[in-house]
């Protein structure tokens, strides 16, 4: 248990700090704790509940050269990546801490933008670290590379955004869903950026989804695995608490930012997926992982209201 609760404890300490510190100096501590994170969520030892699952796929794609195993997965960066470390040496432990540092490294960076990040970074422990990122390895990567791309949205950097989110769903298909979102939450050049933009999701569509979108939908919508989440309600609970506060307070929380849209339509998806628990409870659940990951750090701007 105590793994956990140094986990949590960490940026705690940072939140409750009575002291600023300089820039410099907070940028190097959250590296540092992001490092610790990382660690802990990687070299983990037969904790998630597809411990077995990965640790077969390891076996099986690691015995293959990385380009053949590049072709044959559906999650053509993980899949490679898991035959390249088997290549060199590496085991599911190496494999496993690539895809944690990615999500460390996009919790910390987008936690880094929040007024009070180390209590943004302290939000996102118990859930998006723990519980995603050591029981959904392959998501948990494509999350990390999604809130780079949320980083780079802030600053108005679409192309980096589409980058991050192309690169998040070689690990898990799914993350191609969020690259409309860039489209939504541009301020300038809309419609230009709202073509390409889809011109690309087309792409990425087709690359990922495509070739296996029969299988999506046996597996979560029409299969008795797509009602298997019995959890999903209260996860999407869990995202739609701050995104009404969002929605409610957006004029103190955006008052002294330029990406209020993207942060509006992130709150308003997140609340819009309630209603589809309906349709394919697993699904839904899926596609709010990405929303934990913007939507609850907005939490901690409250408190510097």
């Amino acid at each position: 248990m105590w793994p956990y609760w140094l986990m949590f404890a960490l940026p705690a300490v940072g939140a409750l700090a009575p002291g600023r510190m300089r820039r410099r100096q907070a940028r190097v501590a959250r590296a540092l704790v992001g490092l610790v994170l990382a660690l802990m969520v990687g070299l983990r030892h037969e904790v998630g509940g597809d411990w077995d699952a990965y640790l077969r796929h390891f076996w099986s794609f690691g015995a293959m050269r990385w380009t053949d195993a590049i072709a044959l997965g559906d999650d053509p960066g993980y899949y490679g990546l898991s035959a390249l470390i088997d290549g060199i040496g590496g085991g599911i432990y190496t494999l496993n801490l690539v895809c944690a540092a990615l999500l460390a490294w996009g919790t910390v960076a987008l936690a880094h933008r929040q007024p009070q990040p180390w209590l943004a970074l302290l939000v996102a422990v118990p859930y998006l670290l723990i519980v995603v990122g050591m029981g959904y390895t392959r998501q948990a990567a494509a999350i990390g590379c999604v809130m780079l791309g949320l980083v780079a949205l802030e600053d108005a950097r679409v192309r980096w955004f589409v980058f991050w989110v192309f690169l998040g769903a070689a690990f898990h298909k799914t993350a191609v869903l969020m690259i409309p979102i860039a489209a939504l939450a541009v301020d300038r050049n809309r419609i230009w950026t709202a073509s390409w933009v889809m011109v690309l999701f087309a792409l990425g569509a087709w690359l990922f989804l495509l070739e296996s979108s029969q299988e999506l939908i046996l597996n979560y919508v029409e299969s008795d695995y797509a009602a298997a989440s019995q959890g999903a309600g209260i996860r999407l609970a869990m995202n739609a608490v701050p995104a009404l506060l969002v929605v409610v307070f957006w004029r103190r929380l955006f008052r002294a930012t330029r990406n209020a849209r993207l942060w509006l339509w992130m709150a308003a998806l997140a609340l819009l997926s309630l209603p589809l628990l309906q349709v394919s409870a697993t699904a839904v659940d899926r596609m709010a992982l990405y929303f934990i990951a913007s939507v609850e750090f907005r939490v901690g701007i409250l408190a510097s209201c």
